[in-house]
């Protein structure tokens, strides 16, 4: 029976332990987006606008992409620096977008007009969605 605690306690913790390192690499990936995105946003301006300025006018992001853009725009309008974004992020929006199939569509660097940020930020992005769905978040209840 004591074997039998121990054990669940320390797979509790290895599962405490794995949800901080995928939470610390999606917050860090927040950072990084909005760092990149600062160039393309300027004070006031609407989220519609915003996308339409990284994306293209005809550019429809899917749900969770939205949901990306949205965080990274929340955090663009306010201004705000790595730690706050470091302290205020879940991680839940790039987690859901690191589980979806297939392409990225509107986040796709081909599609915007930002060059060579977009194509670094466009790498970052995909290798931590490819080490997240790799290595999938343990979610506790």
């Amino acid at each position: 029976m004591k074997n039998f605690i121990l054990g669940l306690c320390a797979t509790f913790l290895f599962s405490v332990a794995v949800q901080a390192q995928h939470n610390t690499y999606t917050k860090s990936a927040m950072v990084v987006l909005v760092s990149g995105a600062k160039s393309t946003y300027t004070k006031g301006m609407t989220y519609k606008d915003w996308v339409a300025n990284i994306a293209g006018k005809s550019a429809v992001p899917s749900p969770q992409e939205d949901k990306v853009l949205k965080d990274v725009y929340g955090f663009l309008s306010v201004n705000a620096n790595p730690e706050t974004i470091s302290r205020n992020y879940s991680g839940q929006s790039l987690l859901e977008l690191a589980k979806t199939k297939g392409s990225l569509g509107t986040l796709s660097a081909s599609n915007a007009k930002c060059g060579f940020w977009c194509e670094l930020l466009n790498a970052v992005v995909r290798a931590i969605i490819d080490y997240l769905s790799e290595n999938p978040p343990v979610v506790n209840p």
